[in-house]
């Protein structure tokens, strides 16, 4: 235990914890034994031995007064770092959930009235949340700070990585500007990627090559080694696809040379826009809206009267949006299941305006072409589908694709043999009867498709052998690879002679310094983008800021805002809160 002499003989104290703390030096001696106590008085202080017991005594009173004064000060300063959390957390919070600055000072009121029904402990704390600022524009600031500390960690991420890609989306916002969204996805030595929104560039007047280049200048390539870009993806958007090629020239005048790919999703929603049989799906498409018209409610009632009088798998049709992309598929396949209740619908409400989809739906031609489109539509919805998503590899959706094709070939030859097994909904029209005038009309339609298939993707045709050495390092044939990898991957292939990982596991255990070479195919392979997913997510966090307070917001809040609002990592407030705090340069905290 502390002896209170020790004060007098050593010049110690001790701490609120009890534990024995020199007054001149303010350090701690790790054994409240005397020993330890006298041999750092004599060791440090020896100055002080003789001192007269008068002067001793003042100097030990004013040691203890500048040391309360010390932690009054420091008491004060974590009080004030508190606070600033507290600040940052509730900032935070409503970026995250893209509420207007002005909602902290509502939940400020309402938190106060809140913890003072909790008694005097909650009154207490309510006095505490009184002096944290939540004035518009401590938010605003705030905000713009946990923007910049996102940016700098997205920037130390980039500096540390092997590779990254950008990914680059120019949307038109409710107010008729033009955003270029611009993304970023790096990988790291160990093969971990991060996908990030980098920046929100509002573009002012004609959008062109040029102006998204300076953009990109301005807001990437000042910040990061330009030699790191493994490859950009774009959306292939009307603004995007007229200037895609101004892109690559202003690229390559940077003598920055990266294949420029069309977003996979982008590019597979496109292709149903060349599936035949126009007329067929238009009709289709004509006959729902009759019944859906928003403009006459009574022909919606009694329709969906009549599907509940005759017990219908259905409640009712769906609509067609060319905004959703996978609507058109639902609505024909709805329609084809309600194909005789909405026969019978057209029959109760006979009208010269309905007597042509009576027509087509008593004619087993259309019938079988609206069963083959929703064959057909199915199969492209689940390629969606598995194309859709966060993290996915360039590698994994090219991959999809290929096995898809393989389907659209496989069921290509079953219909020229007349097996329609694998097309349910024809099956149910035709069962082994089809006919065969029919049949070279579908048969055409999938040439078609594979052939637009082969034409659409082909942009992604560069890193086909990328891929395969990927995904068949030990198997992929040497010589269809690049010449200064084949010595290395003959290397690889006697030192990994049987091997029983695959992918980034297989590639985790080989040696960068062995495998230079082949590191860097896999690093850029693993970079790169193949899809706009991300830039999909931050235009539509952008519509729904927009609709809700975008008149009140500078183009440089809506980024800040935007950035919090999708970064998906941790942020650590402490770290922040230090970073910012300007009070007090001597505390330091524990």
């Amino acid at each position: 235990m502390f002896n209170d002499d020790w004060e007098t003989d050593f010049l110690f104290t001790q701490n609120s914890i009890g534990e024995p703390i020199c007054l001149i030096c303010q350090r701690n001696v790790k054994r409240n034994h005397k020993y330890n106590i006298e041999r750092h008085y004599r060791t440090c202080h020896k100055e002080y031995i003789n001192m007269e017991a008068d002067t001793r005594a003042n100097l030990i009173a004013e040691l203890k007064k500048r040391i309360i004064i010390e932690e009054k000060q420091e008491s004060d300063n974590f009080e004030q770092l508190n606070v600033k959390k507290a600040s940052f957390v509730i900032t935070l919070a409503l970026a995250k959930r893209c509420r207007p600055f002005d909602d902290a000072v509502f939940f400020k009121e309402l938190a106060t009235e809140v913890m003072c029904c909790f008694g005097r402990e909650g009154k207490e704390m309510a006095k505490v949340l009184e002096k944290v600022p939540l004035s518009k524009n401590t938010m605003t600031r705030r905000t713009g700070q946990i923007s910049s500390h996102i940016f700098s960690l997205t920037k130390k991420r980039i500096d540390n990585c092997k590779y990254f890609s950008l990914c680059l989306q120019v949307s038109t916002d409710i107010n008729n500007k033009s955003h270029l969204i611009i993304c970023i996805k790096s990988v790291d030595d160990k093969l971990i990627t991060s996908e990030e929104m980098m920046n929100v560039v509002t573009l002012h007047d004609n959008v062109n090559g040029e102006q998204i280049m300076e953009a990109l200048e301005v807001n990437v390539f000042n910040h990061v080694d330009i030699n790191k870009l493994s490859a950009v993806c774009t959306d292939g958007g009307i603004v995007m696809l007229g200037n895609e090629e101004e892109l690559e020239v202003c690229l390559l005048k940077r003598t920055i040379y990266v294949p420029i790919f069309h977003c996979i999703i982008h590019q597979q929603a496109l292709l149903r826009q060349d599936l035949c049989l126009h007329n067929a799906m238009d009709f289709a498409v004509e006959m729902i809206q009759k019944i859906k018209d928003a403009r006459n409610a009574l022909n919606q009632k009694k329709f969906k009267s009549l599907l509940d009088e005759l017990d219908a798998d259905h409640e009712d049709l769906l609509v067609h949006s060319d905004v959703r992309w996978l609507s058109k598929g639902k609505c024909l396949q709805r329609l084809f299941n309600l194909r005789k209740d909405v026969l019978i619908f057209f029959g109760e409400n006979v009208s010269p305006d309905v007597e042509t989809f009576v027509a087509a739906l008593k004619d087993r031609d259309f019938i079988a072409d609206l069963a083959f489109l929703c064959d057909i539509t199915q199969f492209i919805n689940d390629l969606n589908l598995l194309l859709q998503g966060k993290n996915k590899n360039i590698f994994d959706l090219v991959r999809t694709l290929t096995l898809f094709k393989r389907k659209f070939e496989i069921l290509l030859n079953e219909i020229k043999n007349y097996n329609i097994s694998n097309l349910p909904n024809l099956a149910q029209i035709f069962h082994d009867n089809t006919p065969f005038y029919k049949i070279d009309m579908y048969t055409k339609t999938i040439e078609t498709l594979l052939q637009d298939f082969s034409h659409r993707f082909q942009d992604f045709d560069v890193i086909k052998q990328n891929i395969d050495l990927h995904d068949n390092p030990l198997t992929c044939d040497i010589q269809a690879q690049k010449i200064e990898l084949q010595m290395e991957l003959a290397r690889m292939r006697e030192d990994f002679q049987i091997s029983t990982e695959t992918g980034v596991n297989f590639w985790k255990k080989a040696n960068d310094a062995v495998y230079p070479l082949l590191k860097n195919e896999i690093y850029k392979l693993y970079s790169m983008f193949g899809s706009m997913h991300n830039c999909e997510a931050v235009f539509a966090t952008m519509k729904l800021l927009l609709s809700k307070h975008g008149h009140r917001m500078t183009d440089k809040h809506i980024a800040d805002i935007i950035r919090i609002k999708t970064y998906e990592n941790d942020i650590d407030i402490h770290e922040l809160a230090l970073s910012t705090y300007k009070l007090g340069t001597s505390f330091t905290p524990s």
